[in-house]
């Protein structure tokens, strides 16, 4: 039996996926097995896998009878891995030459262990480095339950994409919620820690490849990440609850996370509603499902919106009224009457013409004593 399984679910990527192939079988770590299943590609991906297959005994490729979508392929990966370990992986992304030989270091001298991830790199289409990505300064360990009540809090996902990350298969469970789109990796991630802890590498082990057709830019012009929010405060109210923060309160948050998600989209992207609108996932049924969900998403958006339109309106009534006080103090002739004395006062007060200011130098004035 190999040590590791390396599961690598492929859905019309021949751009990237010899690169992707390539990288792991470069691994200085030998014992492995590479699991590649095709999800009905129309392109060339499945030839360029079975290309492999030929080539190297460790690589088992296979086309699935029908399309099972992302995190439903990630599971065929799994139930069908022999090794101890189970390093997933995507089309689009590379590894480090020593990414396993680190990877399975770790969990093997940490037996309460359950799930380790490492630093990443953010590549463009042409492997052109954008940015390092490492949310921690050096390697740590982090209680599973820490690790859910901070990524809650935050709404993202520190732990990293499935390329950073390595389990025991004994760890798998039933495998992807395969009713998240986009968030599926880090709720995947939290039940894997819920009974252990949670191992942060900081060697930057992989690559994850940022470009227009990765699943990761359909999710986000989607918008069905925002679906995903909340499904993921749902399943985890109780770690919510404990902080003190009530379901109303997570879902204000959501909602303003994905606003700040959309603001970005649209004005960084060019984002326009007829983008979202042309972006579809799923069967009919899936799609019914889907528009019952956004029809909960407008409701809760459009209430909130309702309230911060009437503090908004209110704001601007204290402002103006403020304003009109103002004004009539100003326009009082004791107030132009009594000018200079105001004038001299500040003079008295703070050593400063108010006529002729100047700007402070940040240092104490001769004879001042800062602290004790």
């Amino acid at each position: 039996m190999p040590k590791i399984s390396v599961c690598l679910p492929v859905y019309n990527g021949e751009r990237f996926l010899a690169q992707a192939i390539e990288s792991v079988l470069g691994q200085t770590f030998r014992d492995f097995e590479v699991l590649i299943a095709d999800d009905r590609s129309t392109d060339g991906s499945y030839a360029i896998a079975q290309r492999f297959a030929q080539r190297d005994p460790r690589v088992h490729a296979w086309s699935n009878r029908t399309n099972l979508g992302l995190f439903a392929n990630y599971n065929s990966c799994i139930q069908r891995a022999q090794g101890e370990y189970i390093k997933l992986f995507a089309q689009d992304d590379l590894l480090e030459p020593d990414a396993l030989q680190w990877l399975v270091k770790a969990l093997e001298s940490n037996p309460q262990v359950k799930l380790v991830s490492c630093g990443r790199r953010w590549i463009g289409p042409d492997n052109q480095q954008l940015q390092v990505v490492c949310p921690f300064p050096e390697t740590r360990v982090i209680a599973g339950t820490d690790v859910i009540r901070y990524n809650l809090m935050q709404l993202g996902n520190w732990v990293g994409e499935p390329s950073t990350t390595m389990f025991r298969r004994a760890d798998a469970g039933d495998g992807f919620d395969t009713r998240f789109h986009h968030y599926g990796d880090i709720e995947y991630w939290f039940r894997i820690v819920e009974s252990g802890d949670y191992l942060y590498l900081d060697d930057v082990l992989c690559s994850f490849r940022r470009h227009s057709g990765s699943s990761t830019t359909g999710n986000l012009a989607g918008l069905y990440f925002v679906l995903d929010m909340l499904l993921l405060g749902k399943i985890y109210r109780r770690y919510s609850a404990e902080l003190g923060e009530s379901e109303e309160h997570f879902l204000r948050r959501a909602l303003e996370v994905a606003a700040r998600h959309v603001d970005h989209l649209r004005t960084d992207d060019g984002l326009t509603a007829a983008d979202v609108l042309a972006i579809e996932k799923g069967k009919v049924e899936e799609q019914k499902e889907q528009l019952r969900q956004f029809k909960e998403l407008s409701f809760h958006a459009l209430s909130y919106l309702s309230e911060l339109l009437v503090e908004r309106h209110s704001l601007l009534c204290t402002i103006q009224d403020l304003d009109e006080m103002v004004h009539d103090v100003k326009a009082n002739p004791w107030w132009r009457a009594t000018k200079p004395l105001r004038q001299l006062s500040k003079k008295q007060v703070s050593g400063v013409d108010p006529d002729s200011p100047k700007i402070s130098s940040g240092k104490p004035a001769q004879g001042v004593v800062v602290g004790s």
